[in-house]
C-alpha cells in the first residue's frame, strides 16, 4: 500500500497543507515506500482503476468529486479559512448535484428514518439548501463516502433519488452534522469498507420485499483486517 502525497496549487490549499490537515481532493503523486498507515476514513483502491499519469517512474494522480458521489464537507468555515487544526472537526454529508471546471454544486443529505445507511436530499431545504464550492476551495472536502444512487427508473418510488452509503463510514446517529471524534468512526478503521453491505441492500430492494421490512435490519457484520 502507498500513500498519495498532496500536491497544493493554489495559496489556500498550501496553507491547508503546513496546518497538517489531510488533502482529499486535488493533485496527488504516489509515494514510493510502502505504508500500513490508515486515517480513520482512509480506503484503498488500485492505481489502475483510476487516471493516472506516469513521469519518470512517478505516478501523478488527480482526484475530483463527480456527480451523484457522496462526499463529507467540513462544517467549520471558519476552521476552514483560519486552517486551525484545533478547531472542532465537524462535517455534513452532501451529494454532488452539477460539475463544471470552475467549482461543483453540492446538496445536503439526511439519513431516512428507520435506515442505517439510506439517505435522501433534505426536502425542507429545497433547491436553497444548495451552494457552490469553487475548485480553490476543494480542500473543504472531509472525505468521500462510497454509495450507490437509485435512480428515477427504480420500481420502489420511495427509492428514487436515494443513496446507499456504506455503513461503516456514517456514524449511527441520526444528525445533520457528525462529528470525527465519534467512537464508531475509530472503530470503522478496523473493518474492511462495506460495499458488500451496499450490495446487500441493494439485492434485497430487487426481491418483492416490503419497504417497511427494510427497517432497523440492514445489518453487516464486522470483518477483521
Amino acid at each position: 500500500m502507498h500513500e498519495l502525497v498532496p500536491i497544493p496549487i493554489y495559496n489556500n490549499e498550501k496553507k491547508w497543507h503546513e496546518a497538517g490537515f489531510a488533502a482529499v481532493c486535488g493533485n496527488f503523486f504516489v509515494a514510493p515506500e510502502e505504508t500500513d498507515k490508515r486515517f480513520i476514513l482512509s480506503y484503498c483502491f488500485l492505481l489502475f482503476t483510476v487516471k493516472h499519469n506516469k513521469i519518470g517512474g512517478v505516478s501523478f494522480i488527480d482526484i475530483y468529486p463527480h456527480v451523484f458521489e457522496v462526499w463529507g464537507i467540513y462544517k467549520d468555515h471558519n476552521l476552514v479559512t483560519a486552517c486551525n487544526p484545533t478547531g472542532t472537526l465537524d462535517y455534513q454529508i452532501v451529494a454532488i448535484i452539477e460539475r463544471t471546471e470552475k467549482d461543483v454544486k453540492v446538496a445536503p443529505l439526511r439519513r431516512v428514518e428507520g435506515f442505517k445507511g439510506l439517505f435522501k436530499r433534505r426536502s425542507d431545504l429545497g433547491s436553497e439548501g444548495e451552494f457552490l464550492i469553487p475548485v480553490n476551495e476543494f480542500y473543504r472536502f472531509s472525505h468521500k463516502i462510497p454509495s450507490y444512487r437509485f435512480d428515477e427508473n427504480c420500481r420502489k418510488k420511495f427509492l428514487r433519488g436515494a443513496f446507499v452509503l456504506d455503513p461503516f463510514m456514517v456514524p449511527q446517529k441520526s444528525a445533520d452534522y457528525f462529528s470525527f471524534s465519534d467512537p464508531f468512526l475509530l472503530e470503522r478503521s478496523k473493518v474492511r469498507p462495506g460495499s458488500s453491505a451496499i450490495e446487500h441492500f441493494i439485492n434485497k430492494q430487487r426481491n418483492p420485499i416490503s419497504v417497511a421490512s427494510q427497517e432497523n435490519n440492514h445489518k453487516q457484520p464486522k470483518i477483521a483486517l
